[in-house]
């Protein structure tokens, strides 16, 4: 079993990170101590000595200070990591070959980025957990040595139920989320199919497919979900229950006369605060489960095409090159590859290997083929090319052609010159007519020969003659290797291969392939090396350059050249500040048409919604009531009463603790459970809504875009629903609790709570919101490019690392990155900021109560002990504003509830001007027949249609 730190310390930076995490934790220990010692003698004395007070607000500063640094860490080391891992993942599965997994993008993006939680989570509470406990310990011993042994007996409770519960469940979880996996890849296929499904008039069948996958998705997820939670539930129980026992003991040691008043009032604030980091570790460390199994299925997606091609015993006749697949095929050929310029043809029947010569001499074939073959340095155009980026320029930038030599070739293809227009409007024929256009800059860029699969099929007799040129001229100073059945391209050739196809014994298989089973693990296993030693140089390293390069420019100097980047564009059409704009609304439109949206695809008012709220604030409640009646009895036992007089108390410890944990475990599966079966309706909604708009917009349909809706979009819905509008709602039901609480025990306190919720639940909100809205904005619209990026990337994947031109992509990624990693840097000084001034503002609330309140010690010390309680509340709150302008954008991406089609999408597509749509005039049919298998339906029909 790998060390919890593993991941933290792969990265350059990660011992460095590492003892930042440490300091930080000292920091934080040592500011609850200042914070306890000048609570409690405000508390005692009724009164604020004015070094204390400094000494206090210290060590607000101090954990607040802890808390800015961990957060600003944490997502400078996310960001290093995840930027290492995708670019070497995305190098891996692009250089490697084979195809990866169709899920392939959804797991490199949206599930790395799940380690945002083990950076800014895990790694502070281990070093807490490590640091913070001890020092505590070391103060407590001061005060009292029984309390002390206490905790220091209860605290390995929690890491051994841990482990003891983790080990239990271990089996169990592997196969939900296993269950998971498969489901996710299912739910993946679906959106990349739905075009597909759409064109071919099946989605609807599939619709209820949809539903019954959301439905076992729904449930894998809750048995998962029981587990962690299960875990966290004891976790919670050790530490309340610990500390209850700390409190009664205390309370029965100050009846007896055996300790004094400060020092157990001092050991109620500082024990809670030794189980917090071991708390946070587990809801941490299941928080970050995810990621960690992302980043494992990852690494595993570049083995399964990383490994090397090992040498194989499979030679023929002396001059015969072979391919052998897995299932037996040998596709064997003769002739060498003559680099003079000409064309040479491949020749035979469909289905007899004219393509797999091609893919042997490109480097192209599947995983599971072997070769004798050596492939050469080529420029390559597939039957099917597949086009990277979304503009016809910006694909032919990625390829090396500036705009002068993109429209000059561009017209001499026949194909429209406007860079602008989108590659998926262009019709097949188009597309290979553009993907000879592309590799013009590589023909100039030290290829050797230009490989064509069938370079004229589906073309009228125009557009075919267009190709032949291009190919003659290609030849007149290139090797051309094509296959074609086209008469015409084959009367260019001088020089032909006849591949033939044969069947080879099941034991002559299993033994060829047996001879390289030894290799093969070698390879793997050196892929896995090096993927990890690329991962540990990447992380620190500067971005793959993208260079512009002239045609005339030698490679080694291309590669040395120290130019700026050019990043090919990548459109991702209108932002949805954009959108906002141009439809012309106010903030109260945009805030009714969110709640619109957002009711009618995960409907908030329901009974299941209702009951999460309510148990989670009488957790919240809970854990403040309990804090609360602990120092009432300690306050109270210090005047020795009848100890039965203090039963009530201990009971009431007691019933809190456990009511914290039990109440905040129903109303997390309560939560859940009816998010996900909202996400269900939120997808199935979504489908819909593809149906609806069909074909009416081909790029919606044959881009990332269904899958960015269907997994990043509904996901994004799904996670921040919770995160942002519950915390919120809660919050403020406990602060209206506890201001009635503190309005009866003492009315002139009554004003400092309300003060103290305004400010951290409105006026500090409303700045953070501010501040988030545009940072918000722009770490949605870079993770969407993120994914739109790896997704066009993995399915180009062939057409890029054929034509040697994936390092460009890298760059394009990288540079994502560096700008997704400066906007969450931002929000994370942000929000330290926020934290920082929560803890000032709790600290110092319960100092003027202590100073200022006329009650009662005892009403005293409940009135600071529950504003001083008040802080975790608020910090809940906190994070759910923060993220609250990404739900906005995330529901700004969805369709609106009435289904009507997207008027963007359709004037996209119904109202685009002509020089987008192609450059096409007129359409003309001759003599054309319709039919369905072998049934005419209509024949000898003539059409003309012109714009």
């Amino acid at each position: 079993m790998s060390s919890p730190l593993s991941i933290l310390l792969e990265l350059p930076t990660g011992r460095r990170g590492l003892a930042l995490s440490v300091l930080s934790a000292l920091c934080r220990a040592v500011g609850i101590v200042l914070i306890a010692e000048a609570l409690v003698r405000a508390i005692i004395d009724h009164s604020a000595p004015g070094l204390w007070v400094v000494l206090g607000v210290l060590g607000a500063l101090l954990r607040g200070g802890g808390l800015w640094l961990d957060r600003s860490l944490g997502t400078r080391l996310a960001a290093e990591s995840k930027r290492g891992l995708r670019l070497s993942i995305l190098s891996g599965l692009l250089r490697g070959r084979g195809r990866p997994r169709t899920n392939a993008a959804v797991t490199v993006t949206r599930g790395i980025d799940d380690l945002d939680d083990y950076f800014t989570t895990v790694v502070p509470a281990l070093t807490a957990a490590a640091v913070v406990p001890i020092v505590l310990l070391v103060r407590i011993v001061f005060s009292d040595v029984l309390s002390a042994v206490i905790i220091a007996v209860c605290l390995p409770l929690v890491p051994m139920f841990m482990v003891l519960i983790g080990r239990y469940t271990a089996e169990s979880t592997l196969e939900t989320m296993a269950a998971l996996e498969r489901l996710s890849d299912h739910l993946a296929e679906l959106a990349e199919g739905l075009p597909v499904l759409i064109g071919l008039g099946r989605s609807r069948d599939h619709a209820r497919r949809l539903r019954e996958l959301g439905e076992r998705y729904h449930h894998a997820n809750l048995a998962t979900l029981r587990i962690a939670f299960l875990s966290s539930l004891a976790l919670e129980l050790i530490a309340t229950i610990s500390v209850a026992l700390v409190a009664v003991v205390i309370g029965l040691r100050l009846v007896n006369g055996t300790m004094d008043l400060g020092d157990g009032l001092l050991v109620l604030l500082i024990a809670p605060e030794c189980f917090i980091p071991l708390r946070e570790l587990g809801a941490g460390y299941h928080a970050s489960e995810n990621g960690r199994e992302a980043r494992e299925r990852a690494r595993s997606l570049v083995l399964e095409t990383q490994a090397a091609e090992p040498a194989l015993d499979i030679a023929g006749r002396p001059g015969e090159q072979r391919v052998l697949y897995a299932d037996g095929t040998l596709i064997t050929w003769t002739g060498s590859i003559d680099t003079r310029p000409g064309v040479t043809t491949v020749s035979g029947r469909s289905g007899t290997g004219k393509t797999t010569v091609l893919g042997a001499l490109v480097g192209s074939l599947p995983a599971d083929a072997h070769t004798t073959a050596d492939a050469v340095a080529a420029a390559y155009v597939p039957q099917a090319p597949r086009m990277f980026a979304e503009t016809i320029g910006a694909e032919l930038n990625l390829f090396g052609l500036d705009e002068d030599r993109a429209r000059t070739a561009l017209a001499a293809a026949g194909l429209p010159t406007d860079l602008r227009v989108q590659t998926a409007a262009l019709s097949p024929g188009q597309q290979r007519r553009l993907a000879l256009v592309r590799v013009q800059h590589r023909l100039g860029d030290g290829a050797d020969v230009l490989v064509l699969d069938e370079p004229t099929a589906h073309l009228d007799a125009d557009n075919a003659d267009i190709v032949i040129k291009m190919i003659a001229e290609a030849a007149a100073t290139h090797r051309v290797i094509l296959a074609s059945h086209d008469e015409r391209v084959r009367a260019l050739s001088d020089t032909e291969i006849r591949p033939e196809k044969t069947r080879i014994s099941a034991v002559e298989g299993a033994e060829a392939m047996a001879s390289t089973a030894t290799a093969t693990a070698t390879a793997t296993e050196a892929a896995s090396a090096t993927a990890t030693a690329d991962r540990g140089r990447t992380g620190n390293a500067e971005a793959p350059a993208v260079n512009s390069w002239d045609e005339s420019s030698s490679a080694d100097e291309r590669t040395s050249s120290g130019d700026e980047p050019v990043i090919p564009p990548m459109d991702e059409g209108q932002p949805d500040a954009e959108k906002q704009q141009s439809r012309g609304e106010s903030w109260t439109a945009t805030l009714r048409r969110r709640w619109s949206i957002l009711n009618s695809s995960l409907p908030l008012f329901t009974p299941t919604m209702l009951v999460a709220a309510l148990t989670a604030c009488a957790s919240s409640l809970a854990a403040i009531a309990l804090t609360a009646v602990s120092a009432w009895l300690i306050v109270e036992a210090s005047y020795q009463p009848p100890i039965m007089l203090l039963m009530v108390a201990i009971v009431g410890v007691r019933f809190f603790g456990l009511s914290r944990s039990v109440l905040l475990y129903a109303s997390r599966l309560k939560l859940h459970s009816a998010i996900f079966a909202a996400l269900t309706r939120l997808r199935t909604r979504l489908w819909e809504h593809f149906e609806r708009v069909g074909m009416s917009d081909r790029r919606l349909l044959t881009s990332d875009s269904a899958l960015r809706a269907m997994v990043a979009d509904a996901d994004d819905v799904r996670d921040l629903v919770p995160r942002t509008l519950f915390p919120p709602f809660v919050s403020a039901l406990v602060v209206i609790g506890v201001s009635i609480t503190a309005a009866l025990l003492d009315v002139s306190a009554l004003g400092w709570f309300i003060l103290l919720g305004a400010v951290n639940l409105v006026i500090v909100p409303t700045l953070v919101i501010q501040a988030e809205s545009r940072l918000a904005l722009g770490i949605r619209e870079d993770r969407n490019r993120i994914l739109s990026v790896l997704t066009r990337a993995l399915h180009a994947k062939d057409d890029l690392r054929t034509n040697r031109v994936e390092s460009r992509v890298l760059g394009l990624l990288a540079g994502l990155e560096s700008d997704l990693e400066a906007k969450q840097k931002a929000s994370a000084r942000n929000f330290g900021l926020a934290q920082l001034w929560l803890q000032l503002s709790t600290f110092t609330t319960a100092v003027i109560l202590a100073a200022s309140s006329g009650a009662p010690t005892e009403i005293v010390a409940v009135l600071s002990l529950m504003a001083l309680g008040l802080g975790e509340v608020f910090a809940s709150a906190l994070e759910a504003f923060r993220q609250l302008p990404g739900l906005g954008t995330a529901l700004d991406c969805l369709p609106d509830p009435d289904g009507a089609v997207d008027s963007d999408a359709a004037a996209s597509a119904l109202s685009a001007p002509a020089d987008e749509l192609v450059g096409v005039d007129a359409l003309e049919f001759e003599k054309i027949t319709v039919g369905w298998d072998d049934n005419t339906v209509v024949s000898g029909l003539d059409l003309e249609a012109e714009r």
